[in-house]
Protein backbone atom coordinates (compact mmCIF):
# COMPACT_ATOMS: atom_id res chain seq x y z
CA UNK A 1 0.00 0.00 0.00
CA UNK A 2 1.32 3.42 -0.93
CA UNK A 3 1.38 6.01 1.84
CA UNK A 4 4.26 8.35 0.96
CA UNK A 5 3.48 11.75 -0.62
CA UNK A 6 4.25 11.84 -4.32
CA UNK A 7 6.80 14.03 -6.04
CA UNK A 8 5.44 17.41 -7.06
CA UNK A 9 5.66 17.32 -10.85
CA UNK A 10 3.78 18.62 -13.86
CA UNK A 11 1.04 16.00 -13.64
CA UNK A 12 0.78 15.75 -9.86
CA UNK A 13 -0.73 18.12 -7.32
CA UNK A 14 0.36 17.78 -3.72
CA UNK A 15 -1.66 19.26 -0.88
CA UNK A 16 1.46 19.51 1.26
CA UNK A 17 1.72 19.77 5.06
CA UNK A 18 -1.93 20.75 5.47
CA UNK A 19 -3.03 17.36 4.14
CA UNK A 20 -4.53 16.15 7.43
CA UNK A 21 -6.00 19.56 8.37
CA UNK A 22 -8.24 19.99 5.33
CA UNK A 23 -12.02 19.92 5.79
CA UNK A 24 -13.85 16.76 4.92
CA UNK A 25 -14.76 13.31 6.13
CA UNK A 26 -12.16 10.54 6.08
CA UNK A 27 -13.41 7.39 4.36
CA UNK A 28 -11.80 3.96 4.05
CA UNK A 29 -12.14 1.60 1.09
CA UNK A 30 -11.08 -1.98 0.44
CA UNK A 31 -9.28 -2.98 -2.77
CA UNK A 32 -11.56 -2.63 -5.82
CA UNK A 33 -14.29 -0.90 -3.78
CA UNK A 34 -15.86 2.09 -5.59
CA UNK A 35 -15.49 5.59 -4.20
CA UNK A 36 -18.13 6.77 -6.67
CA UNK A 37 -19.67 5.51 -9.91
CA UNK A 38 -19.93 7.16 -13.32
CA UNK A 39 -23.10 9.23 -13.37
CA UNK A 40 -23.19 9.82 -9.61
CA UNK A 41 -23.70 13.40 -8.50
CA UNK A 42 -20.35 15.11 -8.00
CA UNK A 43 -21.12 16.54 -4.57
CA UNK A 44 -17.51 16.24 -3.33
CA UNK A 45 -13.90 16.17 -4.41
CA UNK A 46 -11.55 13.67 -2.81
CA UNK A 47 -7.97 13.71 -1.53
CA UNK A 48 -5.98 10.49 -1.26
CA UNK A 49 -4.52 10.10 2.24
CA UNK A 50 -3.09 6.59 1.84
CA UNK A 51 -3.31 3.86 -0.79
CA UNK A 52 -4.13 4.59 -4.42
CA UNK A 53 -7.15 5.16 -6.67
CA UNK A 54 -7.93 4.53 -10.34
CA UNK A 55 -10.58 6.29 -12.42
CA UNK A 56 -12.26 4.26 -15.14
CA UNK A 57 -15.20 3.88 -17.45
CA UNK A 58 -16.41 1.37 -20.01
CA UNK A 59 -16.78 1.87 -23.74
CA UNK A 60 -19.97 0.95 -25.58
CA UNK A 61 -18.26 -2.31 -26.50
CA UNK A 62 -17.66 -3.07 -22.82
CA UNK A 63 -13.91 -2.37 -22.88
CA UNK A 64 -12.56 -0.91 -19.66
CA UNK A 65 -10.61 2.34 -19.98
CA UNK A 66 -8.54 3.69 -17.09
CA UNK A 67 -8.25 7.46 -17.07
CA UNK A 68 -5.69 8.05 -14.31
CA UNK A 69 -4.08 6.79 -11.14
CA UNK A 70 -4.03 8.90 -7.97
CA UNK A 71 -1.63 8.62 -5.05
CA UNK A 72 -1.30 10.15 -1.56
CA UNK A 73 -1.55 13.91 -1.83
CA UNK A 74 -3.51 13.86 -5.09
CA UNK A 75 -6.98 15.39 -5.45
CA UNK A 76 -9.51 13.59 -7.68
CA UNK A 77 -13.19 13.81 -8.57
CA UNK A 78 -12.97 17.35 -9.98
CA UNK A 79 -15.77 17.77 -12.52
CA UNK A 80 -16.87 20.62 -14.82
CA UNK A 81 -20.51 19.55 -14.47
CA UNK A 82 -22.86 18.11 -11.88
CA UNK A 83 -22.08 14.42 -12.42
CA UNK A 84 -18.99 12.22 -12.43
CA UNK A 85 -17.81 11.27 -15.94
CA UNK A 86 -15.67 8.37 -14.65
CA UNK A 87 -15.98 5.89 -11.81
CA UNK A 88 -13.30 5.84 -9.10
CA UNK A 89 -12.12 2.68 -7.31
CA UNK A 90 -9.52 1.91 -4.66
CA UNK A 91 -6.56 -0.05 -6.02
CA UNK A 92 -5.68 -1.35 -2.55
CA UNK A 93 -6.82 -0.56 1.01
CA UNK A 94 -7.17 3.20 0.71
CA UNK A 95 -8.17 6.17 2.83
CA UNK A 96 -9.50 9.38 1.28
CA UNK A 97 -10.95 12.64 2.52
CA UNK A 98 -14.27 13.66 0.95
CA UNK A 99 -14.38 17.45 0.65
CA UNK A 100 -17.83 18.88 -0.15
CA UNK A 101 -18.01 21.26 -3.07
CA UNK A 102 -17.95 24.81 -1.79
CA UNK A 103 -16.19 23.90 1.46
CA UNK A 104 -13.67 26.38 2.81
CA UNK A 105 -10.11 25.19 2.18
CA UNK A 106 -6.87 26.20 3.93
CA UNK A 107 -5.52 27.49 0.61
CA UNK A 108 -7.86 29.28 -1.79
CA UNK A 109 -5.74 28.16 -4.75
CA UNK A 110 -6.04 24.43 -3.98
CA UNK A 111 -8.79 23.66 -6.47
CA UNK A 112 -7.26 25.84 -9.18
CA UNK A 113 -3.91 24.10 -8.83
CA UNK A 114 -5.59 20.69 -8.73
CA UNK A 115 -7.57 21.48 -11.90
CA UNK A 116 -4.36 22.50 -13.69
CA UNK A 117 -2.68 19.30 -12.49
CA UNK A 118 -5.63 17.29 -13.80
CA UNK A 119 -5.28 18.95 -17.20
CA UNK A 120 -1.55 18.18 -17.25
CA UNK A 121 -2.25 14.59 -16.20
CA UNK A 122 -4.72 14.17 -19.08
CA UNK A 123 -2.25 15.68 -21.56
CA UNK A 124 0.52 13.36 -20.34
CA UNK A 125 -1.79 10.37 -20.71
CA UNK A 126 -2.69 11.35 -24.27
CA UNK A 127 0.99 11.74 -25.09
CA UNK A 128 1.69 8.31 -23.63
CA UNK A 129 -1.11 6.70 -25.62
CA UNK A 130 0.26 8.38 -28.73
CA UNK A 131 3.64 6.68 -28.43
CA UNK A 132 4.21 4.22 -31.24
CA UNK A 133 5.27 1.06 -29.45
CA UNK A 134 4.41 -0.84 -26.30
CA UNK A 135 8.01 -0.53 -25.12
CA UNK A 136 7.89 3.27 -25.38
CA UNK A 137 4.62 3.38 -23.43
CA UNK A 138 5.89 1.10 -20.68
CA UNK A 139 9.20 2.96 -20.36
CA UNK A 140 7.35 6.26 -19.92
CA UNK A 141 4.98 4.69 -17.38
CA UNK A 142 7.74 3.21 -15.21
CA UNK A 143 9.72 6.46 -15.27
CA UNK A 144 6.65 8.36 -14.09
CA UNK A 145 6.06 5.94 -11.18
CA UNK A 146 9.74 6.17 -10.19
CA UNK A 147 9.61 9.99 -10.32
CA UNK A 148 6.62 10.00 -7.98
CA UNK A 149 8.49 7.70 -5.60
CA UNK A 150 11.65 9.84 -5.87
CA UNK A 151 13.55 6.59 -6.21
CA UNK A 152 14.55 3.99 -8.79
CA UNK A 153 12.96 1.45 -6.42
CA UNK A 154 9.18 1.74 -6.57
CA UNK A 155 5.99 -0.18 -5.98
CA UNK A 156 3.12 -0.75 -8.40
CA UNK A 157 -0.23 -0.61 -6.58
CA UNK A 158 -2.00 -1.52 -9.80
CA UNK A 159 -2.28 -4.92 -11.50
CA UNK A 160 -0.94 -5.85 -14.92
CA UNK A 161 -4.51 -5.54 -16.24
CA UNK A 162 -4.77 -2.02 -14.78
CA UNK A 163 -1.54 -1.06 -16.55
CA UNK A 164 -2.82 -2.57 -19.79
CA UNK A 165 -6.12 -0.68 -19.63
CA UNK A 166 -4.29 2.57 -18.86
CA UNK A 167 -1.72 2.17 -21.63
CA UNK A 168 -4.14 0.84 -24.25
CA UNK A 169 -2.37 -2.52 -24.46
CA UNK A 170 -3.24 -6.17 -23.92
CA UNK A 171 -2.29 -7.60 -20.54
CA UNK A 172 -0.12 -10.19 -22.29
CA UNK A 173 1.78 -7.36 -23.99
CA UNK A 174 2.41 -5.63 -20.66
CA UNK A 175 3.83 -8.84 -19.18
CA UNK A 176 5.93 -9.49 -22.28
CA UNK A 177 7.43 -5.98 -22.30
CA UNK A 178 8.25 -6.08 -18.58
CA UNK A 179 9.93 -9.43 -19.12
CA UNK A 180 11.87 -7.99 -22.06
CA UNK A 181 12.99 -5.02 -19.95
CA UNK A 182 14.20 -7.40 -17.27
CA UNK A 183 16.03 -9.62 -19.75
CA UNK A 184 17.70 -6.55 -21.26
CA UNK A 185 18.89 -5.40 -17.86
CA UNK A 186 16.81 -2.21 -17.89
CA UNK A 187 14.77 -3.08 -14.80
CA UNK A 188 14.65 -5.68 -12.05
CA UNK A 189 11.32 -7.13 -10.90
CA UNK A 190 11.78 -8.49 -7.34
CA UNK A 191 8.02 -9.15 -7.11
CA UNK A 192 5.01 -8.67 -9.37
CA UNK A 193 4.29 -5.37 -7.57
CA UNK A 194 7.81 -3.95 -7.23
CA UNK A 195 10.44 -2.82 -9.71
CA UNK A 196 13.88 -1.27 -9.74
CA UNK A 197 15.18 0.81 -12.63
CA UNK A 198 18.71 -0.30 -13.43
CA UNK A 199 19.44 1.81 -16.52
CA UNK A 200 17.62 5.12 -16.29
CA UNK A 201 19.25 6.74 -19.37
CA UNK A 202 18.29 3.76 -21.55
CA UNK A 203 14.68 3.92 -20.39
CA UNK A 204 14.60 7.68 -20.93
CA UNK A 205 15.88 7.29 -24.47
CA UNK A 206 13.22 4.68 -25.13
CA UNK A 207 10.44 6.85 -23.67
CA UNK A 208 11.54 9.88 -25.71
CA UNK A 209 11.34 8.23 -29.12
Amino acid sequence: MMDAPPLLCVATFRLGPRLDRRPGVKLSYAADEPVYVEGDQAHSVYAVISGAVRTLRYSLEGRRQIGAFYYPGDLFGLEPGEDHRFSAEALCPTEVAAIPRGAALPDENVLTQAALAELARAQDHLAMLGRRTACEKMASFLLDIAARARSNDASLPMSRQDMADYLGLAMETVSRVLGQFQNDGLVALPTCRDFRILKTPALERLAAR
